[in-house]
């Protein structure tokens, strides 16, 4: 039986507590804009290291991913990369499908995060 994907929804609640912690949006949008620019780069490094058969730094790349996800709520897209990051790691079996997995949710990611950065906009403020 094959796990259920997990979603691609953004958590909101991460980027709340980022707001408070920040007092107020700018953070916030720091983040957000930080995330849109890195995480496609992160993900085709990955998808190269793992079609090179270099788990380091497939590794290297999942965590990466797994961190700059964490931090927006993407926490389907932060499982996911965990396991990718675990699997590199030990060396053993190629995180192909995983990767296909993160390739499917980052659209969905990405659409999100750039409806809630305008949510931040000045103008909505």
């Amino acid at each position: 039986m094959t796990p259920p994907v997990p979603s691609g929804r953004i958590d909101p609640e991460y980027l709340q507590q980022l707001a408070e912690v920040g007092e107020g949006s700018d953070l916030v949008t720091f983040v957000i804009d930080t995330y849109l620019e890195r995480a496609p780069r992160l993900l085709a490094g990955l998808q190269q290291a793992v079609s090179a058969g270099d788990h380091t730094r497939a590794a290297g790349f999942a965590h990466d991913l797994a961190s700059t996800s964490g931090q927006v709520g993407a926490l389907g897209m932060t499982a996911i990369a965990r396991d990718v990051e675990q699997l590199a790691a030990a060396g053993g079996a190629s995180p192909t499908e995983q990767c296909h997995c993160l390739t499917r949710l980052l659209p969905d990611v990405l659409a999100q995060l750039q409806d809630i950065r305008r949510s931040y906009a000045p103008s909505n403020r």
